[in-house]
């Protein structure tokens, strides 16, 4: 199977899911995530802001933000530059920016990478190597590049979009861990 095959089946099968379910599932995989010990111990998490029917990360947000963390979010600069982490101190002060995808603005803080210890990855598909399929822009790629590689990165994902293997290549970063409403995946 190839990337764009992928793609459209899994935002297929999203799309198939019923608010019900949605919501189901969110709760559990929020519950495995806030209970895990990559939660537990980070002091700033990088998220990113959930859009349509990918998990959401709402909750996690406002959770994170009432745990004490301090929370970073992505804003897109452009396809050549990608985009970089700002802090924020809740949803209330995002904008719908690149996609329609909420982000800070433009005076937003800007986050050390430096300082983040979690990383929280979306994506389409994962396989349990670590192997991940986002939307085909290369914007996470290229920050995870950038990141001390030593930060966790962890994916959060429903899980029937786990699958046996994904086409990687060269310049695609895998994740450390995926967390689903089914289990978790050490990678």
């Amino acid at each position: 199977m190839d990337k764009v095959f992928i793609r459209k089946e899994m935002i297929k099968r999203r799309e198939e899911i019923s608010l019900a379910q949605k919501s189901h599932m969110d709760r559990e995989i929020l519950k495995r995530l806030l209970e895990s010990k990559y939660y537990n111990n980070s002091n700033v998490i990088f998220t990113f802001v959930s859009f349509k029917k990918e998990v959401d990360t709402h909750n996690l947000i406002g959770q994170a933000l009432k745990d004490g963390k301090k929370i970073c979010v992505p804003r897109v600069i452009n396809k050549k530059s990608g985009m970089v982490a700002c802090y924020i101190d809740g949803l209330h002060s995002l904008t719908p920016g690149c996609m329609g995808i909420l982000e800070p603005g433009e005076n937003a803080v800007l986050a050390n990478k430096d300082d983040m210890d979690l990383i929280i990855v979306p994506g389409l598909a994962f396989d349990r190597k670590g192997g991940r399929i986002g939307y085909g822009g290369g914007y996470y790629d290229k920050f995870l590049e950038e990141l001390p590689g030593d930060i966790p990165k962890v994916a959060i994902a429903y899980d029937f979009q786990i699958i046996h293997d994904i086409p990687m290549h060269q310049h695609d970063i895998k994740v450390d861990l995926i967390i689903t409403d089914k289990g978790i995946y050490y990678c």
